[in-house]
């Protein structure tokens, strides 16, 4: 198959987005990519209305709603409307109905600026990847409510130029979604110049995106971007494309600062993820967590695991994982080769760096069980492979290879 350039990219999804303008389209455009990772934009009469979908839409959300709404809480915005789909656009329908939100033009140059993001997220992806999306609509997929409509000519034209300048500035190959983490703080303070440095030092806990980055500090994203790769080049910092939680000591501060979980409510879901609900209780026993995408998969797992006496958590969204581990810190995980967003091998090669995670059994799980997937497996640092479907005496066995039986005794009630 091809690989498409950055032309022929850039020129389908203008295509794409040409014909629905034309055709006055109400609905949805669905951009799938092989991996699963996908990204939505919503018309109405042709008109743009909001995009949601590829890495980290919550983040993304998120952070353009601090730019007009500063200070509000995840609490608040739980209560404002329950989960449910297009929650994020009806929580500022109803922030403009409280007058949370004052002006009409900042909520429309909100969602304005979130639609030429998800435009500009697809693009690059097609880009770096050389893979042609596959395109779909659905005329019955897009939000009840309507907030502006937004000219399609207007977005796309925007998102182009954002693309041609993050392309000419030579960054193709680098995603304003990854996460900027300090490796080696010597090297960092020894390279960086002075500005760069306190953006840093301040702000690089791995919890937050390039473009995160960017506007905390006030930077342009390609010119703070452009500043950092020679540092990622130096070994100073790592641009990780899963959030992570590093321990680390900075030279200018003498004092160990630990970067703790609740550093990662910003890049949580509005509701509680039901995977933090399941079997919290006995902490003294061993814990055993299963990442995969499949709910199903986590079920049967659990239903293996959880008679042997362990406790158990399951995690369905690969984009969690790094921050929910860290916070529940098990003692045995089971993680899927394919998921979207973040697969398999790039999640345990990053637990693999995380102190915490070291000598933690990782076991990954695949429905392709070749040679080389086992040796790649190896490669990132897994302990074992299991094949799928899950079966309760393989399961087991590994199990017990690495952990303890853990049966329920009856209490002593004496």
């Amino acid at each position: 198959m091809q690989r498409l350039d950055q032309k022929a990219a850039l020129e389908i999804m203008l295509a794409q987005l040409q014909e629905l303008k034309i055709n006055h389209f109400t609905g949805s455009l669905i951009l799938q990519a092989r991996n699963h990772l996908t990204w939505k934009l919503c018309f109405r009469m042709g008109f743009s209305i909001w995009a949601t979908g590829g890495a980290y839409p919550y983040e993304r959300w998120r952070r353009h709603l601090q730019k007009y709404c500063p200070g509000i809480k995840d609490t608040e915005l739980a209560k404002i409307a329950p989960p449910q789909t297009y929650q994020e656009y009806i929580i500022l329908a109803k922030l403009w109905q409280q007058k949370r939100i004052v002006l009409q033009p900042d909520l429309v140059e909100l969602i304005k600026n979130i639609v030429i993001e998800v435009i500009f997220d697809a693009i690059q992806y097609s880009v770096k990847t050389g893979e042609n999306l596959h395109y779909s609509t659905d005329s019955s997929d897009r939000p009840n409510l309507l907030i502006a409509l937004l000219r399609t000519s207007d977005i796309s034209e925007q998102a182009q130029l954002n693309w041609e300048s993050w392309y000419g500035a030579g960054l193709e190959n680098y995603s304003p979604n990854l996460f900027p983490v300090i490796e080696r703080p010597k090297i960092l303070q020894e390279k960086a110049p002075l500005r760069v440095y306190q953006v840093i030092r301040n702000l690089a806990d791995g919890t937050k995106t390039l473009r995160n980055l960017a506007a905390k500090s006030g930077w342009d994203l390609i010119d703070l971007t452009r500043r950092l790769i020679p540092l990622v080049e130096a070994g100073a910092i790592e641009l990780s494309s899963v959030p992570t939680l590093r321990e680390f000591e900075l030279p200018s501060q003498p004092e160990k600062k630990t970067l703790t979980p609740t550093k990662l409510k910003k890049i949580h879901q509005v509701s509680v993820p039901s995977e933090t609900k399941s079997s919290q209780t006995d902490s003294s026993r061993l814990l055993v967590a299963c990442v995969d995408d499949s709910p199903l998969v986590c079920k049967a797992l659990e239903q293996i695991i959880t008679p042997q006496g362990y406790r158990f958590i399951s995690i369905t969204d690969s984009a969690k994982a790094v921050p929910m581990l860290l916070k529940c810190k098990p003692d045995f995980i089971f993680l899927d080769l394919m998921m979207p967003v973040t697969n398999g091998y790039e999640l345990c090669g990053r637990l693999r760096k995380t102190p915490r995670f070291k000598k933690v059994p990782i076991v990954i799980l695949t429905g392709r069980d070749g040679l080389i997937d086992r040796m790649r497996a190896k490669l990132v640092g897994s302990t074992s492979f299991l094949s799928k479907p899950v079966e309760k005496e393989p399961v087991l066995t590994i199990i017990d290879k690495y952990l303890p039986v853990q049966y329920d005794l009856p209490q002593n009630n004496h």
